[in-house]
């Protein structure tokens, strides 16, 4: 009995730390420029051009918005 709740213990221990150490991927969001990729089924030149029209809707927009709006778009559309 003691041994299986020391290792309860050391597994939830082990989760909580793997997701608070600072090189983790755990926790962290994936880069949106990635994400955009991913979304697009790792069509680069697709992902590319969602940014080109995001950025023709709009000029005043950083490249860095103009990935999260197609980002939002392609979310929106599944």
């Amino acid at each position: 009995m003691h041994l299986i709740l020391f290792l309860v213990i050391l597994v939830a221990f082990i989760g909580v730390w793997l997701k608070y150490l600072p090189n983790s991927k755990a926790g962290k969001a994936e880069h949106p420029m990635r994400e955009l990729v991913r979304l697009c089924s790792g069509d680069i030149s697709l992902a590319e051009r969602l940014i080109d029209h995001e950025m023709k809707k709009n000029a005043r927009l950083t490249p860095k918005r103009a990935i999260q709006n197609a980002i939002f778009k392609l979310k929106q559309q599944r």
